[in-house]
C-alpha cells in the first residue's frame, strides 16, 4: 500500500475483519485471535488465542479472519510477515 503509513495498514486490517462479522451473527462473546499477514497481504496463518469458551463462536472467528481480504503492508514496512493479535467481541 503506496503511501499507507504502518497505523492506517493496521486500522485497514482490522476494518477487512469486521466486515465478515456476520459469519458470527446470533452468538456473542469474545475470542482473542491471533494471525499472521505475509508481505503480499495473504493471511498465511490464523489460531485461537484466548478461546471465549464457545466452539462455535471461536470456529465463526477463526472463519471470519481466515475470508478476510485484507491489504498488504505498507512498502516501507520492515519483515516478510506482520503478526497481530485481535479482540473480537460480538453481542
Amino acid at each position: 500500500v503506496a503511501g499507507c503509513q504502518p497505523i492506517q495498514w493496521n486500522s485497514q486490517v482490522r476494518a477487512a475483519i469486521a466486515g465478515h462479522a456476520g459469519q458470527a451473527a446470533g452468538m456473542s462473546g469474545t475470542v482473542r485471535v491471533r494471525f499472521v499477514v505475509s508481505r503480499s497481504g495473504r493471511i498465511s496463518s490464523a489460531s485461537i488465542a484466548g478461546s471465549s469458551g464457545n466452539a462455535r463462536l471461536d470456529s465463526a472467528a477463526l472463519r471470519m479472519v481466515r475470508s478476510a481480504r485484507v491489504p498488504a503492508p505498507p512498502a516501507d514496512l520492515p519483515g516478510s510477515a506482520h503478526t497481530f493479535l485481535i479482540l473480537l467481541s460480538f453481542r
